[in-house]
């Protein structure tokens, strides 16, 4: 299944609480345009990271939420973390994470 086809399936995706009714339905043609625009304008599916390894392949710069939901940024010094504009080294990246922003992702 393409990535397009992927998000027009979470658009067409309908759930509603017990007698309630949507009011506007987006089906078939309509969710696979609205996908592709989606996409086109730099939406991408949330990555995780699971392994140490996968951590180590992301690219300077990247950003990531750890399993904690601290967001910690690849610096030149490793992972840092931040608090009121104040960086702290890497103690501890609970896994699994999200990455937030992989710089080479959106060139």
């Amino acid at each position: 299944m393409s990535e397009r086809d992927e998000l027009a399936n979470l658009i067409a995706r309908r759930r509603y609480a017990k007698n309630a009714r949507p009011s506007v339905w987006i089906t078939g043609r309509a969710a696979l345009e609205l996908a592709g625009i989606i996409l086109a304008a730099g939406w991408r599916k949330s990555q995780k990271v699971t392994t140490a390894k996968e951590l180590d392949a992301l690219g300077l710069r990247s950003i990531i939420r750890d399993n904690d939901g601290e967001t910690w940024e690849l610096t030149d010094n490793g992972w840092r973390y931040w608090v009121y504009d104040e960086a702290f080294q890497s103690l501890e990246i609970t896994l699994p994470a999200t990455v937030l922003h992989e710089p080479e992702a959106t060139k």
